[in-house]
């Protein structure tokens, strides 16, 4: 908003929009139990494949993952090489990773691998 507000006098709300969102992410994003994020995924990975709408557990993830593409903004390039391997619900995690670093060029795959750090998965 502070440049494409949708009404100029409407611009000096961006930094309370930027405020509320960096809270709600850290709200939203915490992890329970003062566990690691690894941990906190693997007991709540099974829950999470059968039911992909859990908010919450969602969050947390999302959280992990805004670090990484808020550090290297790049990582948003390696996104579009995501999904062009084979479509398998039943695919775990670090096969699903190894696939996707595959699938990127080169330039891309450190970004991956810093994504499979966080989950604890070794590629």
């Amino acid at each position: 908003w502070q440049t494409a507000a949708p009404d100029r006098a409407w611009a000096y709300y961006a930094a309370e929009f930027s405020s509320y969102a960096r809270e709600s992410a850290a709200e939203h994003g915490r992890i329970p139990g003062g566990v690691s994020f690894s941990l906190w995924f693997r007991r709540n990975e099974a829950a999470m494949r059968r039911n992909p709408t859990l908010r919450e557990k969602n969050a947390v993830v999302a959280a992990q993952l805004l670090l990484l593409f808020e550090g290297d903004p790049r990582g948003w390039e390696a996104v579009t090489f995501m999904n062009l391997g084979e479509r398998d619900r039943t695919m775990t995690l670090p096969r699903f990773l190894a696939e996707w670093q595959r699938n990127c060029p080169p330039k891309l795959r450190g970004f991956v691998a810093r994504i499979a750090q966080v989950f604890d998965v070794r590629l």
